[in-house]
């Protein structure tokens, strides 16, 4: 009987010293519990088989020493299997470690990671690493619910919410494996021409996504078939990667999404001041990556209404041989074509109302 325990338990250290150890090398919590289960089942059939034989032999001394050594094993057995989950809880928890990995990544310069990243380096189970993040918060900020993307938020943006979006936008879609650019008013803004601050930073990607807010940052994305096309630089002096509608493209994309941004009218207050800016070159490659000659023709009555005839040229001499008229903006007012629009086929509201 004392063979059988023998096979699942053996002293910890050789000479018979105090503790013992599963012989199979197990120290995982779940190992120790399942072997302790099999000792105890085998231990107490054991125990029972042989205390009835010996009873009924009539041996009660003999079979009393015998229930004291195995009550003893089971002891041991109980012991070490509360020591094992013990150390493992402790192994598992490894408690501070995703504040320590925050402070590393700040000391780095990083200000973004996300949950795998954290559970490599930390060796956390991502339920721990979760939990841990949960009593962060303040210092870390989810980007959006389904995703495990998180900030690192320093002291200096804390009160609002988040770190500025330029500082992590490229690394987040990154991450999300889809192109992007900052677009419409948020670029105008990055040229230092927009008319007035927007609370809400305009980002164009190829599939649609809910909004986001973050303390008081308000994300909101449009969606656009080939934003991979678009024309795109990096401002100067960006504290990330940052990629951003070229001045030529974001008035093409002001035209586009003017009835979701305000109306015709807004859009030209935003482009007006991005005139100066202007590249020929950079115009018809705008023209040529958009393609849509709607969008050209109302962008070309609008430059020429500026008066940058050279401009609205380029912008004409792009256009094909034979072009529908097409309406300024969304109004339901009636429209129609003035001596001004004639050239574009632009339709016009007779009220002289861009809405």
């Amino acid at each position: 009987m004392i063979q059988e325990a023998a096979g699942i338990v053996v002293p910890i250290a050789p000479g018979g010293k105090r503790g013992l150890m599963l012989a199979d090398g197990t120290t995982s919590r779940h190992g120790a519990m399942s072997a302790l289960h099999r000792v105890d089942l085998r231990l107490t059939v054991s125990l029972t088989e042989n205390h009835e034989k010996r009873k009924r032999r009539g041996i009660v001394a003999e079979a009393l020493q015998e229930q004291n050594i195995i009550c003893s094993i089971k002891r041991y057995v109980l012991l070490f299997a509360n020591e094992m989950m013990t150390k493992n809880d402790r192994k598992d928890r490894r408690i501070g470690a995703a504040a320590a990995f925050i402070e590393e990544k700040l000391a780095a310069g990083r200000i973004a990671f996300d949950l795998e990243e954290l559970v490599g380096k930390t060796g956390l189970s991502k339920i721990a690493a979760r939990n841990q993040l949960q009593r962060l918060r303040g210092r870390v900020v989810r980007v959006s619910r389904p995703h495990g993307f998180f900030l690192i938020v320093d002291p200096q943006h804390r009160a609002a919410g988040a770190p500025p979006v330029e500082w992590w936008l490229d690394e987040y879609f990154r991450w999300l494996g889809h192109p992007y650019y900052l677009a419409l008013q948020s670029a105008a803004e990055i040229y230092n021409s927009a008319p007035q601050a927007i609370q809400v930073k305009q980002i164009v990607t190829d599939c649609p996504r809910r909004n986001i807010s973050l303390g008081r940052l308000r994300l909101r994305f449009f969606v656009k078939k080939g934003v991979e096309r678009t024309p795109v630089q990096q401002p100067p002096n960006a504290y990330a990667l940052l990629w951003v509608s070229t001045p030529e493209a974001t008035a093409l994309d002001m035209v586009r999404y003017a009835s979701r941004i305000g109306g015709m009218g807004r859009a030209l207050e935003t482009i007006l001041p991005l005139l100066p800016l202007f590249r020929a070159s950079e115009l018809r490659r705008a023209l040529d990556a958009e393609g849509e000659a709607g969008v050209a023709q109302r962008l070309g009555y609008l430059i020429e209404t500026a008066g940058k005839s050279r401009l609205a040229n380029i912008v004409h001499d792009w256009l094909p041989s034979r072009i529908v008229r097409v309406p300024l903006g969304s109004s339901k007012q009636v429209m129609a074509e003035t001596e001004a629009s004639r050239r574009w086929r632009i339709l016009i509201p007779e009220s002289g109302a861009w809405l």
